[in-house]
């Protein structure tokens, strides 16, 4: 599976019963029943399809902008994908089982292939260290700090995966 499949499986479990899942704002919102293997694959593609444009985009407009159109647009997004998320779900059975931070990085650990993360993980370290590098520099401290916060937190969420993967 390719790294967007891990990040889809992220929102998906399966509950006590075996029904899958789709927790649509993962560990902070409820989950809802899926009540076939077909209604399962139409909303991992179509939440593939949204990071697959998402991510991309943010990343692109943050290089070519700058972060002032971010914030304009990552919260019309947001609205965008409420939208979504409640026209999805309207008619689906909630579940009242949670899905914890353990499982979802576990679903996703599963969903991707060891090197890539291990190729993640290096580069959030890298930021981590290109942080301190603009602290060291000089740079105001926002941008910096900011960095080290949001990187040092994915290294920790990768490197928890790769733990799951290694174990099995």
């Amino acid at each position: 599976m390719g790294y967007f499949d891990g990040l889809v499986s992220g929102s998906f479990k399966k509950d006590a019963a075996g029904n899958s899942v789709f927790y649509p704002w993962g560990i902070m919102g409820k989950g809802y029943i899926l009540r076939t293997v077909a209604e399962e694959e139409k909303l991992r593609g179509a939440l593939k399809l949204n990071y697959m444009i998402m991510l991309p985009a943010i990343i692109i407009i943050q290089i070519a902008v700058g972060a002032w159109l971010n914030f304009i647009l990552v919260p019309v997004y947001i609205v965008l994908f409420t939208l979504w998320v409640y026209r999805t779900t309207r008619g689906l059975e909630r579940s009242f089982e949670a899905i914890t931070v353990a499982e979802s990085y576990q679903s996703s650990a599963k969903a991707h292939n060891l090197p890539t993360l291990i190729i993640l993980e290096v580069c959030a370290i890298a930021f981590v260290a290109i942080g301190v590098w603009m602290i060291v520099e000089g740079e105001p401290l926002f941008m910096p700090v900011l960095c080290i916060l949001l990187f040092g937190a994915a290294a920790l969420a990768i490197g928890y995966m790769i733990l799951q993967k290694v174990r099995g």
